[in-house]
């Protein structure tokens, strides 16, 4: 890298949902931001949906939308889609293309080989991560590993995905870990001393799909007092898990915000974070909770637990294992000064390894090896 004044790039960046602002989402809106405010430029591709150009708008980042560009395997609907990528690469003529989520990776690779464009492909959770079933892990894992050498990189962003993917075949000198990064934001000076007549409130952020494990979590609380649980996200199962907590006796416990788009105030009128999951790549919910000097409990599935110091900033739990998250959550719900001191840990762990300028400096490492030619960073 080179604080120098460099000739400015262009870099597209491709990816498949725009209906909804998950990890990957946020990821590519701000590494796209942060390459316009160092003076080069960012278009993002991207398929149908309302959620991610109304944030692109917001922030003045161009974008193309190709509605024919989903998350399905298609047929005809990807031929029709890899022809208008191919199209808006040759437009915008980038430098380089950075490629997001599993249905991107695979149409921006073929598009790029045969454009000659250098490009990178960013795993944010293989598609054949454990959970997903026997046969979409097959296939899906069948393809990347014939596409891998068509990207000067493969960025995986935790070790776990880096090492499933060898144990498939892949080659681990094609990949590098960047863990996912947030940037810092002073965190609520809040006192974690309760009554013991108040509740503690638990948050758990995560879209309402079967990724997310809300089963196990419910199930854990239902023999617990003095607890309030925020749900943050939308999704799918809404309905069934609301069935759920009335069944159990729930409901005046439990909270449903929908979607949030910064999730800042309501993990700082949290006192405890959870993401209980099925599979994950490396959750950026996690840090948000670290940053915000929160002791959290993590299922350990994917790259969830390269983020916690078990025992330490928090705790990490087998997946679907009801009786050590009730175990976790108890010991918090029951001891402030374990919840204040597996914070204040967290938010130390998380200032040295997670901020966005370390994920940032990073990736453009990998950029300006793709390209050969250094970027300006400040």
């Amino acid at each position: 890298m080179s604080s120098s004044s460099v000739t400015p790039i262009s870099v597209v960046y491709i990816i498949t949902r725009a209906d909804t602002i998950g990890g990957a989402q946020r990821h590519v809106i701000e590494m796209a931001s942060e390459l316009v405010r160092l003076g080069h430029k960012a278009t993002i591709i991207c398929g149908e949906g309302v959620a991610l150009p109304k944030v692109l708008k917001s922030q003045r980042i161009p974008y193309v939308q190709i509605p024919r560009f989903r998350r399905q395997l298609s047929g005809i609907n990807d031929i029709l889609a890899l022809r208008e990528i191919k199209n808006s690469i040759n437009k915008i003529a980038p430098d380089l293309v950075s490629l997001h989520s599993s249905k991107a990776g695979i149409l921006g690779r073929v598009a790029c080989r045969s454009l000659g464009v250098p490009c990178v492909f960013t795993a944010h959770g293989w598609a054949f991560a454990d959970g997903v079933g026997r046969a979409k892990a097959f296939l899906y894992a069948s393809i990347e590993k014939r596409l891998q050498y068509w990207s000067a990189c493969t960025i995986c962003v935790s070790k776990s995905d880096r090492d499933l993917a060898e144990s498939f075949g892949f080659e681990r000198n094609h990949m590098v870990v960047i863990h996912n990064g947030r940037h810092d934001t002073p965190p609520k000076d809040r006192n974690r001393s309760c009554a013991q007549e108040d509740n503690v409130k638990i948050v758990m952020i995560g879209r309402l799909d079967r990724q997310k494990d809300h089963c196990t979590l419910i199930h854990a609380l239902s023999t617990l007092d003095r607890y309030e649980l925020t749900l943050v996200g939308d999704g799918p199962l809404q309905n069934e898990l609301v069935r759920q907590i009335r069944a159990v006796g729930m409901t005046a416990r439990v909270r449903f915000c929908g979607f949030v788009e910064d999730v800042r105030p309501m993990l700082d009128e949290s006192d405890i974070f959870a993401l209980i999951s099925n599979w994950e790549g490396f959750p950026r919910s996690t840090l948000e909770a670290m940053r915000a000097n929160l002791p959290v409990v993590v299922s350990d599935v994917g790259g969830s637990a390269e983020a916690v110091i078990n025992g330490e900033t928090g705790f990490v739990v087998q997946r679907g294992n009801i009786a050590s998250v009730r175990a976790k959550l108890a010991m918090l719900i029951d001891d402030d000064s374990l919840r204040s001191r597996l914070g204040t840990a967290g938010r130390e762990k998380f200032l040295n390894s997670f901020t966005f300028e370390a994920m940032r400096d990073a990736t453009i490492t990998i950029y300006e090896k793709a390209i050969g030619r250094a970027l300006t960073v400040e």
